[in-house]
């Protein structure tokens, strides 16, 4: 069965290249949404074939990925245009696909969890079948998945190797090392060993990062102050501007965005200290963690549902037939975007509000969760 849903997995995502690819006018005429892919080579396009590094609203590995990608276009297609520049993004998209699903799937049997929905629910998600298509959070999404993989098998310096290959990428994945040190200390892994891994993460981190921060520091720093500070948008398309702009405490954004990951670090600790660390509960504090980074985050977009599906699934917090309807509908808001915006404002107002107010529901159910275990005897 596993070997089937991975080959249908592949083929969905295969299926909706093609009709990105060779539909683009029927994209346009009904105002469905072309993705970052279509973004990156629209306004970046000549910057991706002459530039070393440029300003661009994300991190390094994005500027890494577009770039290996405009590499296969040229020696693979000999001709650098916008469909010849998706096949070469489906080149790298379907090997990783693949990682990710074995990832998934590794990690599902090492909790001892039955082939059930949740399985096939990750293999036919609609968020993860159109976002895998149109944007970059697949390669991060599977290197965390990595990580987590391998910290499990105790190849530590692998796990925080794929880590920082994450962070590389997204800035999400680093705010889970306090868990995989608490996790370590909890299988009384020696302190050397610790030590090595972090050097790991930092190396690698800083092998890729330092030449484009002494190429240019205001480029390179540019993605993190737009992710924290939120400077150039103003709409209700961002959680924050729900939670503060409307309450005039647009102040109180990065502070309740800090308080959310340490809230996260220090539950992490108490799972730790009450010796209830265990392999499905570093999951939960993943998840936690994961989540609060995206909910606290100034700029949110519905592809940020993938830095959190896996984990929803491996730990069965929220029921299936609540969770579906809202990946559905989250996919369904991304793929209609621009016509929303245009045609449905109103609409799709609402939509992000009630977006809005399940993540703070969830958020609820993820520290109550936390209550719960904390409180259970021993």
């Amino acid at each position: 069965m596993s070997k089937i849903a991975g080959l249908v997995f592949l083929l969905l995502i295969s299926t909706i290249f093609y009709f990105r690819i060779n539909f683009i006018t029927l994209y346009q005429q009904f105002g469905f949404y072309q993705g970052d892919i279509w973004y990156f080579y629209t306004f970046y396009g000549d910057k991706i074939k002459d530039d070393f590094f440029y300003r661009i609203e994300y991190p390094v590995g994005y500027v890494l990925i577009q770039k290996l990608s405009y590499f296969l276009t040229i020696n693979i297609y000999k001709e650098f245009n916008y469909q010849n520049f998706m096949l070469s993004h489906l080149v790298l998209i379907l090997p990783t696909a693949l990682a990710c699903y074995f990832f998934f799937l590794k990690i599902f049997k090492h909790l001892n969890l039955k082939q059930n929905k949740q399985f096939l629910l990750f293999v036919f998600s609609p968020s993860l079948a159109i976002y895998s298509t149109i944007n970059y959070d697949l390669f991060p999404m599977t290197f965390v998945l990595g990580a987590i993989y391998f910290l499990f098998k105790q190849e530590f310096k692998l796990s925080f190797l794929f880590l920082s290959l994450g962070t590389v990428i997204k800035i999400y994945p680093l705010f889970l090392i306090p868990i995989f040190i608490f996790y370590m200390l909890s299988k009384k892994i020696k302190s050397l060993e610790i030590i090595k891994s972090i050097f790991v993460f930092s190396a690698i981190f800083l092998i890729i990062n330092l030449p484009y921060y002494l190429f240019n520091k205001s480029f390179w720093i540019y993605p993190y102050i737009y992710q924290t500070q939120n400077p150039e948008k103003s709409d209700p398309t961002t959680i924050s501007y729900f939670l503060f702009q409307t309450l005039n405490l647009g102040f109180l954004r990065t502070p309740f965005l800090i308080l959310l990951i340490v809230t996260a670090w220090f539950i992490s600790y108490k799972f730790f200290n009450k010796k209830i660390l265990s392999n499905k509960n570093l999951i939960y504090l993943c998840l936690l963690t994961l989540f609060s980074s995206v909910f606290g985050n100034q700029v949110y977009t519905p592809q940020y549902i993938m830095w959190f599906l896996p984990y929803i699934l491996l730990t069965s917090i929220i029921p299936l037939f609540i969770w579906f309807p809202f990946d559905l509908l989250n996919a369904a808001t991304r793929f209609f975007y621009f016509k929303l915006k245009t045609d449905y404002l109103q609409l799709f107002y609402i939509i992000w509000y009630f977006s809005v107010f399940y993540y703070l529901i969830l958020y609820l159910l993820l520290i109550n969760f936390a209550k719960n275990k904390l409180n259970e005897k021993i």
